[in-house]
């Protein structure tokens, strides 16, 4: 009983296609589930470091019977000892996803059920975090093979992608929007689902891939696709993710939906629905714009002529660090605007400038993703109404709250927003004139203590 336990395990832990972490941390490997005596293969282990930054060690537990040597160890150490790899950085690699790769052998005289388990081990605000990676189980030889193979495949429950306009589903448009440009847009219609989704677009060679829109999602963009994961899939009905593809080949694109229901993992085929179903196709429209009519000295301007000023629906408004609202109010007003006129402003005087920050001060990180929202997006995802900033770090858009000059009045808000709202992990961040730096910096400056 116990060892069908461990196999059920372990088809969810693979079906879930890694772990996942706080801070947005996603660990994935390709572990076989079984292998015959005296094979040897490769364990490639992809991570997407997430926030994580600095220090950090991947150590995996090899059963007896099996050896492991290295491989592609990306600036990490490798030891093999005690059947124990470790995977050891002082400082991650500077890419977001990464891969290292170790050689697993089986000995000649192994056989049954070995299972493999690990730890991802990093430091965040001086303290050591331990995350357990998934098990995985291996079969090594005998009937059990059989066994196991068979117990795997009703894992995934596929659904025959016959859509009729009221069952789940994430439906693919495709639009040509200049010559040899396409945009992809994945639409996920009737939803009432939680926690793990993903979406994986499989892109014909030939083909570039850019991202466009991804909804809080993980993205990663392979030479041979793109993927979208959540760890809490978006609270909505209808959610969509767009990518755009350049190149001379046809778009003849396969994907597949996964996600969680009833605790069973579940997959379905992205059904393609061509370009039939585009609400928003990118168009360059043009419309007056009204003259603004400024008085000087009380006498009345007029303007000599009327241009057209021609407005790209949907644009993305530029990111710039602030601790004011001004930029999450441009930031929703772009979410729930089609079109935007560029109009110079007619008095610049006007104008808001936040002030530049000065000296060392600390925030509350509440979310990092790779679009730019509003206050909408906050309030309808996760009931927050207070002000934050935005800003561009390290190729991630991060969202921030509050300012202090006190480490501890920071980390008194990060507890009370743990409690009050549902965000994944805040954390507290410094800053020193207006520049990103570590909170150990920060506290040597000011001659602050930590608080846990």
């Amino acid at each position: 009983m116990i060892k069908y336990a461990l196999i059920i395990a372990n088809m969810i832990g693979a079906l879930l296609v890694g772990t996942f972490m706080d801070d947005g941390v996603i660990i994935e490997d390709n572990t076989p589930s079984t292998m015959a005596p005296g094979e040897e293969r490769r364990i490639d282990v992809t991570i997407n470091k997430g926030e994580v930054e600095g220090f950090a060690k991947l150590q995996i537990d090899v059963p007896e019977g099996m050896t492991a040597t290295a491989g592609e160890t990306n600036g990490a150490s490798f030891t093999f000892s005690n059947q124990k790899i470790k995977f050891i950085w002082m400082s991650l690699p500077a890419e977001q996803e990464f891969t290292v790769n170790y050689h697993l052998k089986a000995a000649p005289t192994a056989t049954g059920s070995k299972v493999v388990s690990g730890v991802f081990s990093y430091i965040k605000e001086n303290q050591r975090i331990d995350y357990e990676l998934q098990s995985k189980i291996i079969v090594i030889g005998g009937t059990n093979t059989t066994v196991a193979s068979q117990a795997t495949e009703p894992a995934i429950e596929p659904v025959v992608p016959a859509y009729d306009g009221t069952d789940l589903a994430c439906l693919r448009t495709i639009t040509e929007i200049e010559a040899d440009k396409y945009l992809v847009t994945l639409n996920v219609v009737n939803s009432d689902l939680k926690g793990f989704a993903k979406i994986k677009e499989n892109v014909p060679s030939g083909l570039t891939i850019n991202e466009d829109d991804s909804d809080g999602a993980v993205v990663t963009v392979e030479k041979e696709g793109i993927k979208y994961i959540w760890f809490e899939v978006p609270k909505l009905t209808n959610f969509k993710v767009s990518y755009t593809l350049t190149g001379t080949a046809d778009p003849k694109i396969e994907g597949t939906f996964s996600y969680v229901e009833d605790n069973s993992p579940k997959e379905m085929d992205v059904i393609n629905l061509g370009t039939t179903l585009i609400e928003e196709p990118l168009a360059v429209v043009t419309e007056p714009v009204t003259p603004v009519v400024p008085k000087d000295n009380g006498q009345a301007t007029v303007a000599s002529e009327v241009k057209e000023t021609p407005a790209v629906v949907k644009t993305e408004p530029k990111t710039v660090t602030s601790n004011t609202t001004t930029t999450a109010k441009v930031a929703e007003k772009a979410d729930n605007t089609s079109t935007t006129a560029s109009v110079k402003p007619s008095n610049p005087a006007s104008t808001t400038i936040p002030e530049p920050e000065v000296g060392v001060t600390y925030k509350v990180q509440i979310v990092a993703a790779h679009k730019v929202v509003g206050k909408a997006y906050f309030k309808s995802r996760h009931n927050f109404t207070e002000n934050f900033s935005i800003e561009n770090h390290e190729g991630w858009v991060k969202y921030a709250t509050g300012k202090w000059e006190a480490y501890s009045e920071a980390r008194n808000d990060r507890e009370r927003i743990k409690k009050v709202y549902n965000f994944n992990g805040p954390f507290v961040t410094a800053y020193n004139d207006g520049e990103r730096i570590t909170v150990q910096e920060a506290l040597m400056l000011t001659k602050q203590e930590w608080i846990k």
